[in-house]
């Protein structure tokens, strides 16, 4: 079926440059169509720099303005463009995996002049491309107009081919065995419905996550966090069997494949990248720097509970499982400074491969080794800055008849600053040295520590008097967190006490918006 679109625009002499838009949407096939000009008309005199819209606004779809006028180096239109926004998506909303393809036509029409055709061409439209921008040569109707001139642009759009949309917001959609196979995965805030078996069967992170119902008896949900709702989209359509190609997104796919444990998805990306999985951790690993990583360890996991605790750097890794259950094994890292002290602040930045075998009987009695679980972790925040808070990296994997756990770290960056010293990096004129008594602590730090030469208000009129040591009020923990924010070290901010933060900040006299402009609080609200 053939639909014409026609979008009509009436111009009248202009005697400067100036921008119009217009749009038309319908709805065809089960596709919303939106089809939008945006065309600028000049005068061909010289002009002086900037023009006006030089630089192109933006428009109400958040995009740029294509720049329609081209100047000379003399000023003069040089050439004048008419760019075609097309936009596609499926009646039912974006939460669905959908493919279009349809054949565009464009034709202007002056009031004065004959028509002017400006092509055909094919469009493919899908979940994860939905719109498309052709720029044609507009000198058609950049030309001088009639007082009571005026043109139009129509648009013939025909659908050649269409897949089944499949709405993902529905329980009952084809992915869907049965009522009782249903569950609710919320993604970036996007609610879908996907198939427990399915998933499960070909993800030992989602069999896992599964078995564990703890949260989606609280919540009737399970939520995928720092995920890309259409990345996600993308790894759902290759899995089951929805996209037949796998385009240039193939490395962030292979990163979520390898995350979730998903040999499929994993095995299709490397195929488009004709790389083997060996290739994949090289890259990750380059040459040289995997001889740097060469803190390699091994973990019999031969009882219920276990720890295991090794020192890389300075640091202490504690790897640590709770126990093994019917669900299957969590696994547990944690990260501490050796001889750690609640004066520190600290961090360390590291990745590793985290790797766990099984080793069951053949029907020959001979052993046969198992890779079952892989993944390639980076923790870029592992730093606390007391005993208090710590960051934790959870793994779970299913459970075998022996496991071994194999797991390899590098350290990326880290650093470590005692402010129980008075001579410790954070101060620079050692006359400069003050004493803060913080929760039993004694803390040294410099008077001109948060605006160079002008200290907050609020410590402007502590250090009026001079004293041996100056008593806060505040915990230490939070403190010591405003510290390592002050001096823009590299930390994780959590959110218990980002909040804490923020009264701190208040109190010293110091704008949170300032804070929040300078430093990493990201997710913490």
């Amino acid at each position: 079926m053939t639909t014409e679109i026609k979008i009509i625009r009436c111009m009248g002499h202009c005697l400067c440059a100036r921008h119009d838009t217009s749009r038309f949407e319908v709805e065809i096939g089960g596709f919303k169509w939106r089809i939008k000009t945006v065309t600028y008309w000049s005068n061909p005199t010289p002009v002086t720099y900037p023009v006006e819209y030089a630089v192109p606004p933006v428009d109400d779809d958040g995009d740029d303005y294509v720049d329609c006028l081209v100047y000379d180096e003399d000023g003069y239109l040089q050439e004048y463009n008419l760019p075609v926004k097309i936009k596609c998506v499926p009646s039912c909303g974006k939460r669905a995996l959908w493919r279009c393809e349809a054949k565009v036509g464009i034709v202007v029409i002056r009031k004065y002049s004959e028509p002017a055709h400006m092509g055909q061409w094919k469009e493919t439209f899908s979940f994860d491309r939905t719109q498309t921008t052709r720029v044609f040569n507009g000198s058609y109707i950049s030309e001088e107009p009639e007082d009571d001139d005026e043109f139009h642009v129509e648009l013939t759009l025909q659908i050649t081919k269409t897949s089944r949309i499949i709405d993902l917001s529905i329980p009952e959609n084809e992915f869907i065995r049965e009522p009782s196979d249903a569950l609710r995965i919320t993604v970036d805030g996007n609610n879908l419905y996907l198939s427990k078996w399915f998933l499960s069967h070909h993800s030992q992170f989602f069999l896992a996550m599964f078995e564990d119902d703890f949260m989606e008896k609280r919540t009737g949900s399970y939520v995928l966090r720092e995920i890309d709702f259409t990345e996600f989209l993308r790894f759902l359509a290759i899995l089951h069997g929805k996209r037949r190609y796998v385009d240039e997104s193939f490395q962030s796919q292979l990163t979520m494949a390898d995350m979730y444990q998903c040999d499929y998805v994993f095995q299709k990306c490397l195929q488009y990248s004709d790389r083997s999985k060996a290739d994949y951790y090289r890259t990750l690993f380059p040459a040289g720097q995997e001889e740097k990583a060469v803190h390699v360890y091994t973990i019999p996991m031969t009882r219920p509970f276990f720890k295991h605790v090794v020192e890389v750097g300075g640091f202490k890794w504690l790897f640590r499982s709770p126990g093994i259950g019917e669900a299957g094994v969590k696994m547990r890292v944690w990260c501490k400074k050796s001889d750690m002290k609640n004066t520190m602040l600290w961090n360390c930045a590291v990745k590793g491969k985290f790797e766990v075998k099984s080793l069951n009987n053949n029907s020959d009695g001979q052993d046969k080794r198992h890779k079952i679980f892989s993944r390639i972790w980076n923790m870029y925040s592992y730093g606390s800055f007391s005993l208090k808070y710590g960051e934790v990296q959870s793994f779970d994997f299913a459970k075998y008849a022996r496991n071994t756990v194999h797991f390899s770290l590098e350290i990326l960056e880290s650093f470590v600053i005692d402010l129980s010293s008075p001579t410790n990096e954070l101060i620079g004129d050692p006359s400069d040295a003050v004493c803060l008594a913080v929760e039993k602590e004694m803390l040294y730090l410099s008077k001109y520590v948060v605006k160079p030469f002008d200290p907050l208000s609020y410590f402007r009129e502590m250090f009026k008097t001079e004293q041996d040591y100056y008593k806060l009020d505040v915990g230490l923990d939070e403190f010591l967190l405003f510290i390592a924010v002050l001096h823009d070290k590299n930390v994780p901010i959590h959110s218990y006490v980002a909040k804490k933060l923020n009264k701190l900040t208040t109190m010293f006299g110091c704008s949170f918006d300032y804070w929040f402009a300078q430093q990493r609080l990201k997710g913490c609200w």
